[in-house]
């Protein structure tokens, strides 16, 4: 694939915030239900690795290969029903931020990368 492929990333605090939100909703009394969450913005895959490059001040190898079969060219979350239902709002949709933030984490953990 090109890269060229858009796709709705959320970061992980976001998640949790929204998982947090559904439990409340079904102790409150709730039905269990399904809940699309995503940041409600795209990114192509090629910026995403532009941006990780920039931050981790690495080259990340890039394979082109075939598009998929079946994958879609957009694929972004309508998270309007979680928003209304749960009162979730993601936070950091910014993709800076989301890929700093997963950095940082794993560099804690991996301080040698």
């Amino acid at each position: 694939v090109d890269g060229s492929c858009l796709r709705d990333f959320v970061h992980i605090n976001d998640l949790c915030s929204a998982h947090l939100k559904a439990m409340k909703y079904l102790l409150s009394g709730h039905s269990s239900d399904v809940f699309n969450l995503g940041s409600g913005k795209v990114y192509s895959v090629k910026e995403i690795i532009i941006m990780a490059e920039k931050i981790t001040k690495k080259t990340i190898p890039i394979v082109i290969g075939d598009k998929r079969e079946g994958d879609p060219t957009i694929l972004a979350a309508d998270a309007s029903k979680a928003k209304a239902a749960l009162g979730w709002q993601p936070r950091y949709s910014d993709i800076e931020n989301i890929i700093q933030d997963a950095w940082n984490f794993y560099q804690k953990f991996y301080p040698e990368m």
